[in-house]
């Protein structure tokens, strides 16, 4: 993905690339019922456009995070993508702060790491994306959260026939 000024400036959105659905086995938890999506709303927005060098500095540190994961999927590199994912939750709440992000959807990603899972939010919140290492433990990540009241899929990449 490019989202450069002048790229975004010449026609309005970034520039997309297709990766090969080469990715190691995922899943993604999300809570049935959420009461807490992170409802405060954040000002990283504003930050933005006001030009604060830490949101700047964030969103080019999201850029490269982009393009060294980019390079750890080519070389099926799961240990460095795993821990480009952690990067890249720790600097979203870092910028967005806590409160922001919301307790349960903390609680979802301290409990994926506490079993030794990369996990990050996929979008805005949520929901996590995780990724094992070692597949021997989903049976207990996937107990772990449903214990916790969430739902877990096992995501497996497929590049869809029509594209």
């Amino acid at each position: 993905m490019d989202f450069s000024k002048t790229v975004m400036e010449q026609q309005g959105h970034g520039n997309y690339s297709h990766l090969d659905a080469l990715l190691p086995p995922m899943f993604l938890a999300y809570r049935l019922n959420p009461s807490d999506s992170g409802q405060i709303h954040s000002n990283v927005s504003m930050r933005w456009q006001a030009g604060d060098q830490e949101v700047i500095a964030g969103m080019q540190k999201f850029a490269a995070l982009t393009d060294k994961a980019t390079e750890a999927i080519q070389s099926q590199d799961w240990s460095a993508l795993a821990q480009l994912m952690n990067e890249n939750f720790d600097l979203r709440r870092q910028l967005y702060n806590d409160a922001v992000l919301g307790e349960e959807n903390l609680r979802m990603v301290t409990l994926g790491r506490s079993m030794g899972a990369a996990v990050k939010f996929p979008g805005s919140g949520g929901a996590v994306l995780g990724m094992l290492n070692d597949q021997t433990k989903m049976e207990e990540v996937r107990h772990r959260y449903q214990e916790d009241g969430c739902v877990v899929v096992e995501v497996l990449p497929k590049w869809p026939d029509d594209l």
